[in-house]
């Protein structure tokens, strides 16, 4: 095998756009690899002299360039990184032409996937999936570090929600009639509330919790959470896997049950949307019908009590018009949430590619 080397030109932060009030930010968008030389910042591999690949983030990790960090599980690491890849909706993680996600650490690659638990990106090992998965974060450096402590070392830590997934609307909300200690906006999304932050959240019908969502990422599947006693609300770790399937195969299932759930939920705000548009425009009919009824009668100067009367009705048709508007933008303000929803849903689904899924070609 040929030996490859390592570019890493400059990295420019892309300008932040806050998403609008109440709604969670659309997915970003994913960048297909581009060629050597066309994009500031990109991550070169290129073996002897064919051609280059590159990928639109600095994927190798500024905080060790050597792989000096002894807690990375070396076993875990790619044979090679793979020759073809592209950036996902998550910085700093790669997906393979397989359709694998990787993420680079100083000199080596290392396979993640989604903890369908934590939300989090976890290091599992491909050549036995039977050893344990590591959490992994990226750091404020910019690069990755790693939790290698076994299964249930976490205990000792807090269990309080993170400030991050806290919603920034400042929006009124209403109690959710249905659900203790859930909260709704005017579009009807959920929320839950912990120490005077409110955070977006689900209901996770397969485990049976809920689960505060991420805002940029409304389609992973969030962290469990547990209401408390005193009405306060604190994350879980005491969430598994049904019939003891596979994390990437459950996160699969789970994907397309929510993606036949967006797909339900835009079809009936579509459906509502129009039906409350043809109330709407028969209303508007008839408010302009005692109108000109109103007009004809002030032009005879006759008719008082009848004019009183048209009035009233006309006030009527108003209010019907305006409730109706209000409820049609709502509708639309859930249908427009939805969509966002699925595309960041079919985004995953697409990364996923369990067709060609194979351990044994990394």
């Amino acid at each position: 095998m040929l030996p490859f080397h390592i570019t890493i030109g400059k990295t420019r932060e892309a300008p932040h756009t806050e998403p609008p009030s109440g709604h969670a930010a659309p997915p970003e968008r994913v960048e297909m690899p581009v060629k050597n030389g066309t994009r500031s910042g990109a991550f070169f591999v290129s073996s002897g002299g064919s051609n280059t690949h590159a990928n639109p983030d600095s994927v190798r990790s500024r905080s060790t360039p050597t792989d000096t960090a002894s807690n990375w599980p070396r076993s875990y690491a790619l044979g090679n990184l793979p020759a073809e890849y592209r950036s996902s909706s998550t910085p700093g993680v790669m997906i393979a032409e397989n359709g694998g996600e990787f993420i680079v650490n100083g000199d080596h690659g290392y396979p993640v996937s989604t903890d369908a638990t934590t939300g989090q990106h976890v290091v599992y090992d491909a050549n036995n999936p039977a050893s344990p998965t590591y959490s992994v974060t990226k750091s404020a450096s910019g690069g990755w570090t790693i939790d290698t402590r076994l299964p249930g070392a976490h205990a000792a830590e807090s269990a309080e929600l993170p400030s991050r997934y806290a919603s920034r609307s400042k929006d009124a909300l209403k109690e959710d009639s249905r659900h203790l200690g859930i909260y709704l906006d005017d579009i009807g999304q959920q929320y839950l509330r912990d120490k005077g932050k409110n955070f977006p959240a689900r209901h996770d019908a397969t485990h049976q919790t809920w689960r505060i969502v991420q805002p940029d990422n409304p389609a992973k599947p969030g962290i469990p959470v547990n209401r408390n006693d005193d009405g306060s609300w604190s994350m879980t770790r005491d969430v598994g896997l049904p019939g003891g399937g596979d994390t990437r195969s459950q996160r699969f299932s789970e994907l397309t049950n929510r993606k036949r759930s967006l797909e339900s939920e835009i079809a009936h705000s579509q459906g509502r949307s129009y039906e409350l548009q043809q109330r709407y425009d028969a209303a508007k009919f008839r408010f302009q019908a005692v109108k000109r009824s109103i007009t004809q009668l002030a032009a005879n100067e006759r008719g008082l009590a009848k004019e009183m009367q048209l009035h009233f009705e006309a006030v009527q048709y108003e209010r019907e018009m305006l409730d109706l508007e209000r409820e049609r933008e709502a509708e639309v303000s859930k249908y427009n949430y939805a969509k966002l929803g699925l595309h960041a849903v079919e985004q995953e689904l697409a990364s996923l590619n369990l067709s060609n899924w194979n351990p044994q070609t990394w």
